[in-house]
């Protein structure tokens, strides 16, 4: 929550139709930083690296400032790499992939293999494609957090 958010959670002539609004927003928030992380199913046991887990934390905040109601590209690709051992993606889905892996090893200042040298440039079906992705992902983990919530667990 800002800190201008706080000052009129604070202020007597705050309406309650207006903190309930704040309420709402700040709450909102939080369980976009913290729902849980979708992977395909049969691999939820799987340990998410910790550099991944670092990423998607960061980008999560960083998201949640700005009021983005999307998966984050991290988590997007770490679901991609569960869903990749599934079945083999096509070719517009492994460029995504290879998209999405680039971005994140130049973003950790990773040595890139050869393959992800050159600079990855979506059509506008993957770019579409990505985005509907992180908004289902997005939407996934909201809805496993009102699942949990309406079973008692949270």
């Amino acid at each position: 929550m800002s800190k201008q958010q706080t000052n009129l959670l604070e202020k007597k002539e705050l309406s309650k139709r207006e903190r309930k609004k704040a309420e709402k927003e700040f709450t909102d928030t939080m369980l976009g930083v913290f729902r849980p992380k979708i992977v395909m199913p049969g691999y939820t046991d799987m340990p998410i690296p910790k550099p991944i887990q670092e990423s998607i934390t960061i980008e999560r905040l960083l998201m949640a400032r700005q009021q983005e109601k999307l998966a984050t590209e991290t988590e997007t690709l770490w679901y991609l790499s569960t869903a990749s051992l599934v079945a083999p993606f096509d070719r517009d889905w492994s460029e995504i992939m290879m998209y999405l892996c680039r971005k994140w090893l130049i973003s950790r200042k990773k040595e890139r293999p050869d393959f992800l040298k050159e600079q990855i440039v979506l059509t506008d079906l993957q770019e579409r494609d990505l985005h509907n992705i992180r908004t289902w992902l997005y939407k996934k983990g909201m809805e496993a957090i009102r699942t949990k919530e309406r079973q008692g667990g949270v």
